[in-house]
This record gives structure tokens, C-alpha cells and sequence, in this order.
């Protein structure tokens, strides 16, 4: 009797199981699908792994904000074209505002602006200063793009995952009240941005010896320019 119990019992407990566990395989492949499904739609928090840094300077730095009174810690992301502060004890991304200022003892100041791009299409973003000046700011537009990962082709290759890389900056000129426009640090777009004083320029140039592949002489030579504007 006790036997028969006892065998009863065994074979209850396995039809539980073996119910249990076809239910537990049906749900655990129906998450696979769902994630499948989410995965597909781009409804994924997962990023791929990229080498490198995002970033112009690696640590955080002093600065201010034009619209807060307190110093920030803060450095630029260049990919994703952010400022990323602490605040506390966590990181978060300053919220953009037209004409935001933020400014460092580093030199590393930034505003985010309207501009046109090298293609003359309306941008918004955040901006370098090299010079402000009254009548001219001359700014540089940091970037940085990510090169895709490479998958070997045959044994002998080795795959090589995506990675940050830092590219030439563009360059950027506003004048007065105008929307800040791409320089391409040629003369002929240098005439055409100041037609009116195109033979003054051009001889400050020449008998400067300015170049205007750098920074530091395109300064002064737009310290010049908003001189005689």
C-alpha cells in the first residue's frame, strides 16, 4: 500500500515537472524572440564596443556656466557633440541652450550657436573660441568620428573593433550679428567674407607674413580685421 503511495506521489511530481519545465522553455524562448524582435527594431540599450575616447581632453576640467553662478566640472564630447559636467556624485549632459556660454581658465571656451556647415546647411552646436572680438569671433568646431571595425578576411588577419578617432577641426567665422559661416582658411573665402576691405587685408598679410593654415596668425589677423571694420 505504502508502495503504491509512494509511486503515485513520484509520478504527480513528475508530471508537475515536466509541465513546469515545457512552460519554462516556452517562456524563455519567448524572450529570446521578443529581445530578438527588439534587437531588430533598433530598440536596443547595447552599444558597440569602440577604442578610443569620444573626447577632446580626457579629464574634467574647471569652468562656469553663463546661466549658473556655480563653477562646473566639465569636459567636451566631440563625437556626440556634448558637454558632459558633474554634478555631485554623477555624470550628466548639459542641457543646450542658444548662446550658452562655458568658459575655462584652460582656454577651452565653448557656446553653443547656429552656424552653417561647409555644405551651407543650417547647424546647431557647440563651438571653440579662438578669438572674440567685438565685430569678429573666429571659432573651431572640434571633431572627432569613429572608424568602423574590421573583420579579417582570412586566417591570417586579425579583426580590429571600431574605433574613436580625431579628425581636423572645421572653422568657423561670425560677423557682427550674422550667423557664424565654414572658413575654409583660403584667401578667396577671406575676400569674399570681407569684399569691402580686401586690399587692406591682403597687404596686413603680406607684410605680416601671415598664415592661414594657423591658428594663432588667423588671431591676429582677425584682431586686425575687427580693427578696421
Amino acid at each position: 500500500m505504502k508502495t503504491n503511495l509512494i509511486f503515485s506521489v513520484l509520478g504527480i511530481l513528475s508530471f508537475f515537472s515536466v509541465g513546469f519545465s515545457q512552460t519554462y522553455m516556452e517562456d524563455t524562448q519567448q524572450l529570446i524572440r521578443l529581445q530578438n524582435d527588439m534587437n531588430a527594431r533598433g530598440h536596443t540599450k547595447s552599444k558597440p564596443i569602440v577604442t578610443g575616447s569620444p573626447y577632446v581632453l580626457e579629464n574634467y576640467i574647471s569652468g562656469k556656466v553663463s546661466n549658473a553662478t556655480e563653477n562646473i566640472l566639465f569636459k567636451y564630447n566631440a563625437h556626440d557633440d556634448e558637454i558632459e559636467i558633474i554634478e555631485g556624485n554623477k555624470v550628466s549632459i548639459l542641457v543646450p541652450e542658444k548662446n550658452l556660454l562655458i568658459t575655462s581658465v584652460a582656454n577651452f571656451n565653448y557656446i553653443y550657436t547656429d552656424y552653417f556647415d561647409k555644405k551651407g546647411e543650417f547647424q546647431s552646436g557647440y563651438l571653440n573660441f579662438i578669438s572674440d572680438y567685438d565685430k569678429v569671433k573666429f571659432f573651431k568646431k572640434e571633431k572627432i568620428v569613429v572608424d568602423p571595425a574590421v573583420e579579417p578576411k582570412n586566417s591570417y588577419e586579425v579583426a580590429s573593433p571600431a574605433k574613436y578617432r580625431k579628425v581636423d577641426p572645421d572653422y568657423y567665422v561670425k560677423i557682427n550679428d550674422a550667423e557664424a559661416v565654414y572658413f575654409s582658411r583660403k584667401k578667396k573665402d577671406l575676400d569674399k567674407l570681407f569684399p569691402a576691405k580686401e586690399k587692406e587685408i591682403s597687404k596686413f598679410i603680406k607684410d605680416n607674413n601671415i598664415s592661414l593654415t594657423k591658428e594663432e596668425n588667423l588671431d591676429r589677423l582677425f584682431s586686425y580685421i575687427n580693427g578696421i571694420l
